[in-house]
């Protein structure tokens, strides 16, 4: 295998419209994809956010499709299974290296498509960060109860 790291990407993720007629015309930013992440990658995910080193649940990790296989991941999340197969993100990690790296809640969104392809019933998501709840709410999310930092998102 010559050392690559070999696994099964779950969904190509653009951002937006506009971003993929951007890398039609040669822009610099490279497709995204979404993928679980392997266990001889968790040390990358260890170093965005200490709370992922007694992750129990599935990592995530938005890779650049163009980067060495041994490249960070631009931002990783961890989900657990619930009842009625709902999904929980309890970690959301974003790398804040390189141009043009995605925000947390980019991650969110390809979390969401792929979730939503999977048919999982609902996704949760528990955040105090304004900016992360802001861009939640512009993905649809609700707050489970006035007050509370619980949002869920019905797919």
């Amino acid at each position: 295998m010559g050392g690559r790291v070999r696994t099964c990407p779950i969904l190509l993720h653009w951002g937006s419209a506009v971003d993929a007629l951007s890398l039609a015309e040669g822009a610099s930013r490279s497709p995204l994809v979404l993928r679980t992440m392997p266990q001889e990658r968790r040390g990358l995910a260890r170093s965005l956010d200490e709370r992922f080193a007694l992750a129990a649940g599935v990592l995530w990790e938005l890779v650049d499709a163009a980067a060495d296989d041994a490249a960070a991941p631009v931002g990783v999340a961890l989900t657990q299974r619930g009842p009625e197969d709902c999904v929980t993100v309890s970690v959301i990690a974003a790398s804040s290296s390189g141009t043009g790296a995605p925000c947390p809640a980019e991650l969110v969104q390809a979390l969401v498509a792929a979730f939503r392809a999977r048919a999982v019933p609902a996704l949760f998501v528990r955040t105090t960060d304004v900016d992360m709840i802001s861009a939640l709410k512009n993905l649809g999310f609700v707050a489970l109860t006035a007050g509370e930092s619980a949002y869920v998102l019905t797919l």
